[in-house]
């Protein structure tokens, strides 16, 4: 068996979030064979179990129309009221894949927040606010 290149990785949308999922080819001489896929549902949780299930920094992931679908915070308990409102600025910086420093409201308050382009299949973005 020879690995190949053969790889796709993306985010799709499903009744409970989004879910990340990646399928690699398994190849032989004579073509494939067959396939490898893993995913996960990218949620408050994973996106927290991410995050080593720190509250600072916050990681969100946001969707085609920059409103954020989840963050690591929203899994703490009671945590699920904070609003959180990325500058969309920022975001469009992100999305031609410029990292910087700005800001967002989170829960009332404006933050610093590092806009970093986190790009998988479908143009989904992510941000982390920094200390």
């Amino acid at each position: 068996m020879n690995n190949t290149d053969n790889k796709r990785t993306e985010m799709i949308a499903s009744p409970d979030g989004w879910f990340l999922v990646s399928v690699s080819a398994l190849m032989a001489d004579h073509g494939a064979i067959g396939s490898v896929s893993v995913g996960k549902l990218i949620d408050a949780r994973a996106l927290s179990e991410m995050n080593f299930d720190r509250p600072d920094p916050l990681i969100g992931l946001l969707d085609d129309d920059s409103e954020v679908v989840a963050a690591s915070l929203l899994s703490s308990a009671g945590s699920n009221e904070i609003s959180i409102a990325p500058d969309r600025e920022y975001v469009e910086a992100a999305e031609s894949g410029v990292t910087l420093i700005g800001s967002a409201n989170i829960g009332g308050k404006e933050l610093p927040t590092a806009y970093v382009p986190v790009i998988f299949g479908t143009g989904h973005t992510a941000y982390s606010r920094s200390c």
